[in-house]
C-alpha cells in the first residue's frame, strides 16, 4: 500500500515536471528577439548568406558599459573616430585632455560590435593629446566607448566627491563603420599551440553563420537560438587562423590529472558552474524544490532541501 502511494506521487511529479518544461520553452520560443528570428528562418542550407549585427539594435547604448545602473557622463575629456574605414585599414583613435592638471597616463577603448576589442594605450601623463593606432578585421558598424586610465594615480581621486575620473570621453559612444569583403570566420583546422589560440578576438555569435556555430561544436537551434541559452555567451573568443576544437564539461573534467576539484566562486557563479556538470538534473531539481514547496507549504531553505532530499530518495528507492 505504502508502495503504490508513493508511486502515485512520483508519477504526479513527474507529470508536473513535464507540464512546466512544456510551458517554460513554448513562453521562451515565443518571445525570440528580432536578431534571432532572422536566423532561425535562414536555416542551415543557406549558411552562406552572413547575418550582420547591427549595434544601433542594441539596448541600452546610453548606458556606460562598465555600470549598467548609470547613464554615460563625460568628464573632462574629448575624443574622436574616423567615421569609416576598410576592413584591416589601420586607423587613429585620439583622446584629448581638456583640463591639464587632470590629464590622466593614457586612455582605454572598448570596441562593441561584429567582433569586441578593448585596448589600452601606454602611460604618457604629460602628453595632453594622445592617440592610438588600430585595424578591425570584421566588417560592420561598431560602438567605440573611451576612457581615461590613471594607472598608479588613481588613488589619490578616491575621495573626490564628484568621481569626473570614472567618466567617458566627449562624444562616446562613438559610431564606426568598417567596410569590405565578409571574411572567414570560422577555419576548418584545428588550433595546435597556444600562441594561435591567443592571437584571435571576441566574436559575436548573433555575426555568425549557423554552419559556423555548428562547426564549432554547437548546436545552433538548441544552444543559441534559445532565448534564455544566447544571453549566456553574446561573444565567442575566435582565433584568426585555427578554431578551438569544442569540449564539453565531462570531457574537460576527464582530461583533469587531479582527483579532487577546488570551485572558487559565489552563489552567482556557482549555479551555472552546476548546472552544467549537472544538466540533465538541474531543471529536475529545480521542478521537485518547486513541487516540494507547494505540496507541503513549506517556505524556509531548509524545509525545501529536506523536503526535495526525501522525494529523491523515495523515487530512488522506487527504481
Amino acid at each position: 500500500m505504502i508502495s503504490s502511494v508513493k508511486s502515485l506521487r512520483c508519477l504526479s511529479g513527474v507529470a508536473a515536471l513535464i507540464c512546466f518544461l512544456v510551458l517554460y520553452f513554448h513562453i521562451h520560443e515565443a518571445q525570440l528577439p528580432r536578431h534571432l528570428e532572422l536566423r532561425q528562418a535562414i536555416k542551415l542550407g543557406s549558411s552562406r548568406r552572413s547575418i550582420v549585427w547591427r549595434v544601433d539594435e542594441l539596448p541600452e547604448t546610453s548606458h556606460d558599459p562598465l555600470n549598467r545602473l548609470r547613464t554615460i557622463e563625460y568628464g573632462p575629456f574629448d575624443g574622436s573616430v574616423p567615421q569609416e574605414v576598410s576592413v584591416n585599414e589601420p586607423f587613429t583613435v585620439h583622446f584629448t585632455c581638456l583640463n591639464d592638471t587632470l590629464c590622466p597616463e593614457s586612455f582605454a577603448a572598448l570596441i562593441v560590435g561584429p567582433a569586441q576589442h578593448v585596448f589600452t594605450t601606454s602611460h604618457n601623463a604629460s602628453q595632453v593629446e594622445k592617440q592610438h593606432t588600430f585595424q578591425i578585421a570584421e566588417p560592420g558598424t561598431y560602438k567605440v566607448y573611451l576612457w581615461p586610465h590613471f594607472g598608479t594615480i588613481c588613488a589619490k581621486y578616491f575621495n573626490t566627491p564628484d568621481p569626473w575620473y570614472e567618466r567617458l570621453a566627449t562624444g562616446s559612444p562613438f559610431t564606426l563603420h568598417v567596410t569590405g569583403g565578409h571574411p572567414v570566420r570560422v577555419t576548418s583546422s584545428a588550433c595546435r599551440n597556444t600562441d594561435d589560440i591567443l592571437d584571435g578576438r571576441w566574436v559575436h555569435t548573433a555575426d555568425l553563420h549557423m554552419s559556423e556555430l555548428a562547426q564549432l561544436g554547437f548546436d545552433p537551434y538548441e544552444t543559441y537560438i534559445r532565448q534564455d541559452r544566447a544571453q549566456l555567451a553574446p561573444y565567442i573568443w575566435l582565433p584568426y587562423t585555427c578554431h578551438v576544437q569544442h569540449r564539453s564539461m565531462y570531457s574537460h573534467l576527464a582530461r583533469l590529472k587531479a582527483k579532487h576539484i577546488l570551485f572558487l566562486g559565489d552563489s552567482v557563479v556557482r549555479d551555472p558552474f552546476c548546472q552544467f556538470i549537472y544538466e540533465p538534473t538541474s531543471l529536475v531539481l529545480l521542478v521537485m524544490l518547486a513541487l516540494a514547496g507547494i505540496i507541503n507549504g513549506r517556505r524556509s531553505k531548509s524545509q525545501f532541501a529536506m523536503a526535495i532530499h526525501q522525494k529523491m530518495r523515495n523515487c530512488c528507492l522506487l527504481s
